[in-house]
Parts: structure tokens; C-alpha cells; sequence
């Protein structure tokens, strides 16, 4: 304890010194929309969405097609940026049907506002294709045994996604760390994808040594886990309160006092991602600094402000970490 007490003192005098809103859900009004609400997914497979329940059904048998190109009618209708006219609450893929086709179930074909939409899988699905989930906002997911594959960014950009259960013990599991991910996190190292949630499966599964290989958090099915937030914070801010304080200094400081005393870290690799403001890769008491500097600045720009209101501003922090003063901007 008197160790991490000299290292906390240190640490305090060398700092001391220096979602774009998701639209709304359509109503049962906008069944009047020129827009189809139903057409065909497949060889033997057609899709329909009820616009009252905001429910996506796929029916019928085979595969799916590999990239989101429905048919209307007599026509082939693309689906592009532009064709957003549905947000389902739920998707429902129905027995029959034995793969999820490239982007069949994500956006820019549909609006992904519900923050916890719901999948039903069937027992019949013994393949998630390529990008099949990408970027929707699904937030927990059951993959069932019948799967025997996944593949590469099948669930990337899936910021929403906390929870994700892998049931078959041998799927195989693209080897890339956007098959499943939330987000993109940039540093002056290239960057990573980040998964900040928990991939649950068998002891000695598929599922936990790609989670081991990725440095994602495995659990065994069944197991209780505390999940990480919603969303991800502004960068600085440990507390997730939308401000950045001096309280966030001191959270930073402490977490890297602890691991500089060999005790276990207390950030979680959302709070990684948040406090790691100048992007190097780890957290430390560089990253404090900045954050108190951060503040500091950003109180002598806004006198008649109150504190509290330090606001975490993307270019600020760029003018910050580059040794800069705002008030010289």
C-alpha cells in the first residue's frame, strides 16, 4: 500500500504541473409510402416487413442471397443509401432457411433505430454470411448450434451489440477482428476494431480462442457478466457523465498507479479506448495530463461557464494534444 501511495503522490506533482440521432420508427401511416414492403430474398426465399409491428420476415427455403438485391414484382429492386424506408424492431428468419446471405440483415437498406432490435434465428441456419449483421443494432444475439459458420465482418460495426452466444462448441469463426466488433478505434499505431462486450460459448469452443485471439471477454454460456455501457463516451471523459472534470485526471491517474504497482487495471477497454486521448496505445500519466490540461483551457476559454460544463470537443483536444493552446486558436 505505501508503494502505491509514493507512486500516487508522484504521479499528482508531474500532473499537477503540467450517434447522429437515429430517426424515427416509421408508423402504420407510411404503409402509403411508394415503397415495397415486400419481394424475394432468395431462389426460394421472399421478405416481407408489416410497417404496424416494424417486423422483417424471410421465408421460405435455401440460401439467401449473398448481397441485398431483392425482387419486386417483375423487377429487381437494388437496395441503396437512399431506399431507407423501413426500421424494424424485430427480424425474423423463418424455419426453412440455411444461410444468412452478405448483408441481408443490415443497414443501408433499413433504418436501425431501435437501439435493442430482436433476431430470431431458426434451427435450419447453418451459415451467417459476410457482413450479414453489419452495423446493425442488434443488442444481444443467440447463435444457434445448427451454425457452422461465420463469416469475416458477419457482425462488425455492430455498436449496439453487448452479448453474443455462440452455441455451437466447433463453429468456425472468421479470423479477423471486425467479424465481431462495435467500432473502429483510431491511433498513431493504425488503430484497431473493438468489441466492448462479452462473447459467451463452451469451455475450450471456437468462440473462445477467437476471443482470446482478439482480446475479446469471454464468458461460458449461462455465466453472470456485468456489460459494458450502451455507447461509447467522448473521448477523456472516464466517468461517462459527458463532461470532462478533474475527477476524470484523478480516475486516469489512479488506473495507471495500479498497474505501475502490479495490481490488476480497473479499465475496462471502453475506458481504455475513452482515456487513451493522444491515441498512442496505452494509458497513462501523459493521458492525465492532457485531460487536466484539457480542462484547464477549456475553463479559461468559457469564464462564464460553470466548470462542470467542460464540454469534450473533438478539434480541442486535437489542439491540446498537439501542444497548443485553445486560446491561440
Amino acid at each position: 500500500m505505501k508503494k502505491l501511495t509514493n507512486i500516487l503522490c508522484a504521479a499528482c506533482l508531474a500532473v499537477t504541473g503540467a450517434l447522429t440521432a437515429m430517426s424515427a420508427p416509421l408508423t402504420a401511416s407510411a404503409a402509403a409510402m411508394p415503397y415495397p414492403t415486400k419481394g424475394k430474398a432468395g431462389e426460394n426465399i421472399t421478405w416481407q416487413y408489416d410497417v404496424g409491428t416494424h417486423t422483417l420476415t424471410y421465408s421460405g427455403t435455401g440460401d439467401m442471397y449473398g448481397s441485398v438485391c431483392l425482387d419486386v414484382g417483375e423487377d429487381l429492386y437494388e437496395m441503396t443509401d437512399s431506399s431507407q424506408w423501413f426500421c424494424p424492431k424485430k427480424i425474423v428468419i423463418e424455419e426453412g432457411i440455411t444461410s444468412i446471405g452478405g448483408g441481408a440483415c443490415s443497414p443501408p437498406y433499413y433504418r436501425s433505430a431501435d437501439p435493442e432490435l430482436v433476431v430470431e434465428f431458426p434451427k435450419s441456419v447453418t451459415k451467417i454470411g459476410a457482413g450479414a449483421f453489419s452495423g446493425a443494432a442488434v443488442y444481444s444475439l443467440v447463435i444457434p448450434e445448427t451454425v457452422r459458420e461465420i463469416d469475416e465482418k458477419a457482425f462488425s460495426g455492430c455498436t449496439n451489440l453487448r452479448s453474443i452466444t455462440i452455441e455451437n462448441p466447433d463453429c468456425e469463426i472468421a479470423q479477423s477482428s471486425d467479424t465481431i466488433c462495435n467500432t473502429f478505434i483510431e491511433t498513431t499505431k493504425g488503430g484497431s476494431y473493438q468489441y466492448y462486450g462479452v462473447i459467451f460459448g463452451a469451455a475450450g469452443s471456437t468462440a473462445e480462442a477467437y476471443a482470446k485471439k482478439f482480446n475479446r471477454q469471454f464468458a461460458v454460456t449461462g455465466a453472470e457478466v456485468e456489460l459494458a455501457p450502451l455507447k461509447p463516451t467522448a473521448r477523456g471523459d472516464y466517468n461517462g457523465d459527458d463532461m470532462i472534470s478533474i475527477e476524470d485526471a484523478q480516475n486516469v491517474l489512479l488506473a495507471y498507479a495500479e498497474t505501475l504497482a502490479g495490481n490488476a487495471p480497473k479499465l475496462n477497454a471502453l475506458q481504455k479506448d475513452t482515456c487513451d486521448v493522444n491515441k498512442d496505445g496505452s494509458v497513462d500519466i501523459s493521458d492525465a495530463q492532457f485531460i487536466l490540461i484539457y480542462y484547464t483551457e477549456f475553463n479559461l476559454m468559457n469564464p462564464d461557464m460553470p466548470p462542470t460544463d467542460c464540454i469534450s470537443w473533438e478539434n480541442d483536444w486535437d489542439t491540446i494534444i498537439s501542444g497548443k493552446s485553445l486560446r491561440d486558436e
